[in-house]
Protein backbone atom coordinates (compact mmCIF):
# COMPACT_ATOMS: atom_id res chain seq x y z
CA UNK A 1 0.00 0.00 0.00
CA UNK A 2 1.08 3.66 -0.64
CA UNK A 3 2.10 5.25 2.50
CA UNK A 4 3.61 8.23 1.20
CA UNK A 5 3.30 9.87 -1.83
CA UNK A 6 5.60 13.17 -2.35
CA UNK A 7 4.42 15.64 -5.21
CA UNK A 8 4.84 19.06 -5.63
CA UNK A 9 1.51 19.72 -5.31
CA UNK A 10 -0.06 17.59 -2.70
CA UNK A 11 2.07 15.61 -0.16
CA UNK A 12 0.34 12.52 1.38
CA UNK A 13 1.24 10.58 4.42
CA UNK A 14 -0.37 7.25 5.92
CA UNK A 15 -2.18 9.82 8.47
CA UNK A 16 -3.77 11.53 5.40
CA UNK A 17 -5.01 8.67 4.35
CA UNK A 18 -6.59 7.53 7.75
CA UNK A 19 -8.35 11.00 7.46
CA UNK A 20 -9.98 10.32 3.84
CA UNK A 21 -11.33 6.97 5.65
CA UNK A 22 -12.90 8.49 8.74
CA UNK A 23 -14.05 11.95 6.78
CA UNK A 24 -16.06 9.90 4.39
CA UNK A 25 -19.18 9.35 4.57
CA UNK A 26 -19.97 5.43 4.15
CA UNK A 27 -22.10 6.31 1.27
CA UNK A 28 -19.69 7.70 -0.82
CA UNK A 29 -16.12 7.72 -0.48
CA UNK A 30 -15.49 10.78 -2.09
CA UNK A 31 -12.16 11.98 -3.35
CA UNK A 32 -9.54 12.81 -0.67
CA UNK A 33 -6.14 13.82 -0.85
CA UNK A 34 -5.09 10.18 -1.81
CA UNK A 35 -6.64 10.44 -5.09
CA UNK A 36 -5.33 13.89 -6.02
CA UNK A 37 -1.74 12.89 -5.27
CA UNK A 38 -2.08 9.76 -6.95
CA UNK A 39 -3.49 11.70 -10.07
CA UNK A 40 -0.73 13.76 -9.98
CA UNK A 41 1.92 11.24 -9.64
CA UNK A 42 0.55 9.41 -12.57
CA UNK A 43 0.96 12.40 -14.34
CA UNK A 44 4.32 13.16 -13.97
CA UNK A 45 5.71 9.88 -12.52
CA UNK A 46 5.92 8.59 -16.14
CA UNK A 47 8.01 10.58 -17.59
CA UNK A 48 10.40 10.89 -14.22
CA UNK A 49 12.48 8.72 -12.19
CA UNK A 50 10.86 5.20 -12.71
CA UNK A 51 10.42 5.27 -16.34
CA UNK A 52 7.17 5.63 -18.47
CA UNK A 53 4.69 2.94 -18.25
CA UNK A 54 6.21 0.83 -14.87
CA UNK A 55 5.45 3.76 -13.00
CA UNK A 56 1.99 4.00 -14.35
CA UNK A 57 1.09 0.45 -13.54
CA UNK A 58 3.23 0.39 -10.37
CA UNK A 59 0.36 3.60 -9.49
CA UNK A 60 -2.39 1.76 -10.53
CA UNK A 61 -2.08 -1.52 -8.98
CA UNK A 62 -1.24 0.53 -5.54
CA UNK A 63 -4.68 2.45 -5.71
CA UNK A 64 -5.71 -0.86 -6.41
CA UNK A 65 -4.33 -2.54 -3.49
CA UNK A 66 -5.85 0.80 -1.24
CA UNK A 67 -9.43 0.37 -2.79
CA UNK A 68 -9.64 -3.33 -2.00
CA UNK A 69 -8.36 -2.58 1.50
CA UNK A 70 -10.38 0.28 1.75
CA UNK A 71 -13.67 -1.93 1.28
CA UNK A 72 -12.35 -4.86 3.50
CA UNK A 73 -11.70 -2.44 6.52
CA UNK A 74 -14.43 -0.90 6.46
CA UNK A 75 -16.78 -4.29 5.90
CA UNK A 76 -17.84 -3.01 2.74
CA UNK A 77 -19.14 0.04 4.24
CA UNK A 78 -17.02 2.19 2.06
CA UNK A 79 -15.35 2.46 -1.18
CA UNK A 80 -18.37 1.41 -3.55
CA UNK A 81 -18.93 4.89 -5.02
CA UNK A 82 -16.52 7.17 -6.09
CA UNK A 83 -18.11 10.78 -6.02
CA UNK A 84 -21.44 9.91 -7.78
CA UNK A 85 -20.12 7.04 -10.16
CA UNK A 86 -20.78 3.10 -8.60
CA UNK A 87 -17.68 1.06 -8.21
CA UNK A 88 -17.35 -2.49 -9.33
CA UNK A 89 -14.63 -5.26 -8.79
CA UNK A 90 -14.17 -6.72 -12.14
CA UNK A 91 -12.70 -9.83 -12.38
CA UNK A 92 -11.38 -10.43 -15.62
CA UNK A 93 -9.27 -14.10 -17.01
CA UNK A 94 -5.53 -13.18 -16.96
CA UNK A 95 -4.34 -13.59 -21.01
CA UNK A 96 -1.44 -15.14 -20.47
CA UNK A 97 -1.38 -16.32 -16.33
CA UNK A 98 -4.81 -17.90 -16.78
CA UNK A 99 -5.89 -16.50 -13.56
CA UNK A 100 -8.28 -14.30 -12.28
CA UNK A 101 -7.32 -10.79 -12.18
CA UNK A 102 -9.64 -8.57 -10.16
CA UNK A 103 -9.64 -4.52 -10.46
CA UNK A 104 -11.85 -1.85 -8.84
CA UNK A 105 -13.61 0.44 -11.88
CA UNK A 106 -15.83 3.49 -12.04
CA UNK A 107 -18.75 3.30 -14.20
CA UNK A 108 -19.42 7.00 -15.32
CA UNK A 109 -22.66 6.33 -17.62
CA UNK A 110 -25.26 3.39 -18.68
CA UNK A 111 -25.88 2.41 -22.09
CA UNK A 112 -29.07 0.56 -22.94
CA UNK A 113 -29.50 0.01 -18.81
CA UNK A 114 -26.09 -1.80 -18.59
CA UNK A 115 -22.35 -0.43 -16.78
CA UNK A 116 -20.10 1.17 -19.26
CA UNK A 117 -16.55 1.24 -18.33
CA UNK A 118 -13.79 3.41 -19.43
CA UNK A 119 -10.66 2.02 -20.56
CA UNK A 120 -8.18 5.34 -20.00
CA UNK A 121 -5.48 4.11 -17.59
CA UNK A 122 -4.99 7.81 -16.74
CA UNK A 123 -3.89 8.84 -20.12
CA UNK A 124 -1.48 6.47 -20.94
CA UNK A 125 -0.32 5.20 -23.98
CA UNK A 126 -1.11 1.51 -23.30
CA UNK A 127 -4.53 0.15 -22.40
CA UNK A 128 -5.52 -1.38 -19.06
CA UNK A 129 -4.06 -4.72 -18.63
CA UNK A 130 -7.86 -5.31 -17.93
CA UNK A 131 -8.81 -4.30 -21.22
CA UNK A 132 -6.73 -6.58 -22.78
CA UNK A 133 -7.71 -9.68 -20.75
CA UNK A 134 -11.47 -8.89 -21.39
CA UNK A 135 -11.25 -8.49 -25.16
CA UNK A 136 -9.65 -11.59 -25.23
CA UNK A 137 -11.81 -13.14 -23.02
CA UNK A 138 -15.04 -11.09 -22.24
CA UNK A 139 -16.43 -13.31 -20.09
CA UNK A 140 -16.22 -11.84 -16.82
CA UNK A 141 -17.40 -11.36 -12.87
CA UNK A 142 -19.08 -8.34 -11.96
CA UNK A 143 -19.71 -7.41 -8.13
CA UNK A 144 -20.78 -4.25 -6.87
CA UNK A 145 -21.88 -2.99 -3.85
CA UNK A 146 -21.16 -5.84 -2.02
CA UNK A 147 -23.42 -8.27 -3.34
CA UNK A 148 -21.99 -11.71 -5.06
CA UNK A 149 -20.22 -11.47 -8.44
CA UNK A 150 -22.63 -11.89 -11.23
CA UNK A 151 -21.12 -13.51 -14.57
CA UNK A 152 -21.42 -10.95 -17.38
CA UNK A 153 -20.43 -10.38 -20.73
CA UNK A 154 -17.89 -7.57 -21.45
CA UNK A 155 -18.31 -5.97 -25.12
CA UNK A 156 -16.18 -3.37 -26.67
CA UNK A 157 -18.40 -0.25 -28.13
CA UNK A 158 -18.05 0.07 -31.36
CA UNK A 159 -16.62 3.45 -32.80
CA UNK A 160 -20.07 4.66 -33.32
CA UNK A 161 -22.11 4.01 -30.06
CA UNK A 162 -18.50 5.34 -28.52
CA UNK A 163 -19.10 8.48 -30.42
CA UNK A 164 -22.58 8.84 -28.72
CA UNK A 165 -21.38 8.09 -25.41
CA UNK A 166 -17.74 9.77 -25.05
CA UNK A 167 -19.95 13.02 -25.23
CA UNK A 168 -21.93 12.63 -22.56
CA UNK A 169 -18.86 11.02 -20.26
CA UNK A 170 -16.62 14.09 -20.48
CA UNK A 171 -19.85 16.18 -20.04
CA UNK A 172 -20.50 14.64 -16.64
CA UNK A 173 -16.60 13.72 -15.97
CA UNK A 174 -13.94 16.27 -17.14
CA UNK A 175 -10.86 14.15 -16.28
CA UNK A 176 -11.74 11.88 -18.70
CA UNK A 177 -11.58 14.78 -22.09
CA UNK A 178 -8.06 15.09 -19.88
CA UNK A 179 -7.19 11.55 -19.93
CA UNK A 180 -8.13 11.36 -23.73
CA UNK A 181 -6.11 14.63 -24.75
CA UNK A 182 -2.79 12.73 -23.17
CA UNK A 183 -2.75 9.95 -25.12
CA UNK A 184 -2.71 9.38 -29.46
CA UNK A 185 -5.01 6.19 -28.58
CA UNK A 186 -8.56 6.18 -28.94
CA UNK A 187 -9.21 5.52 -25.19
CA UNK A 188 -11.83 1.95 -25.55
CA UNK A 189 -15.21 2.05 -23.91
CA UNK A 190 -16.48 -1.35 -22.49
CA UNK A 191 -20.16 -2.12 -21.82
CA UNK A 192 -21.17 -5.06 -19.13
CA UNK A 193 -24.16 -6.85 -20.38
CA UNK A 194 -25.77 -9.76 -18.82
CA UNK A 195 -23.82 -12.98 -19.94
CA UNK A 196 -24.96 -14.69 -23.17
Amino acid sequence: MITNINHPSCQLTHADLSTGIHNSSSATFGTPRFWQAAAAAARTSGNQRYGGRMASDLLMKSMNVFHKTLLKVSFGRLGWTAGSMPVVALTTTGRKSGEPRTVMLTSPVRHDGNLVLVASKGGDEHNPAWFLNLRDKPEVQVAMQGKPAQTMHARILTSDERTVLWPQIVAKYKNYGGYQTKTSREIPLVVLEPAR
